[in-house]
């Protein structure tokens, strides 16, 4: 007797799990200081119109949301200095360093926002068998928008974490290929290659660190 359709009494079925993922490709910011990402959301707004005393509600744009990503801040290497050195890539310069009688002043573009932190960020979800990737959100063109350097205590032995904020573009989802019909079977452009090297090896991709 099949247990399609009964998922749990399936031996050979596995859950996707919150701990099994990497991210990667954010220029100096090591994979294992990461504590937690948000995975990438959308929102499709909409617009009415009103015929007597009816309403109807049609789609309209599709507009990515930004998403929050937690990390440890060690001392070496230092996560807040990193960060900082981005913001200051992405063309902040304090008040006190304006030079105002030579070449101009510099302000923040969104291309050096984009270079200073990594053109493409991924988000691998891995399984249990030698961290193979079953699935991978793209983030495109992402900048940070907010960062929380933690709080301290004298009551807490507690690590002191960073909360970060990226905007971007869009997401595109990579899926792992799979067999049999599938409603949401994704194109080939958004299937991952069968023999995807593990992310935590690098998965051939450049880091910009």
């Amino acid at each position: 007797m099949s247990n399609k359709g009964r998922f749990w009494a399936d031996a050979f079925s596995e859950p996707k799990r919150q701990y099994r993922y990497v991210l990667s490709n954010m220029r100096g910011i090591p994979q294992w200081i990461i504590k937690t990402v948000k995975k990438p959301s959308l929102q499709i707004s909409e617009t009415q119109h009103q015929f007597i005393n009816y309403t109807f509600y049609y789609p309209g744009r599709v507009e990515w949301q930004p998403i929050d990503i937690t990390l440890v801040d060690p001392v070496d290497p230092d996560a807040t200095a990193t960060l900082m050195e981005i913001v200051r890539d992405m063309g902040y310069v304090y008040p006190s360093d304006i030079d105002t009688t030579g070449g101009g002043v510099i302000t923040i573009s969104k291309k050096k926002s984009i270079e200073a932190l990594g053109r493409e960020i991924y988000i691998d979800q891995i399984d249990p068998d030698g961290g193979g990737k079953i699935e991978t959100w793209v983030l495109k063109n992402p900048f940070i928008t907010n960062l929380d350097f933690g709080e301290l205590s004298y009551e807490s032995d507690e690590l002191v974490n960073i909360n970060m904020t990226l905007r971007y573009d869009y997401a595109r989802c990579l899926l792992k290929p799979t067999t049999g019909a599938d409603l949401l079977s994704p194109t080939p452009a958004d299937r991952l290659p069968e023999d995807m090297a593990s992310p935590i090896a690098g998965g051939g991709r450049v880091n910009d660190s």
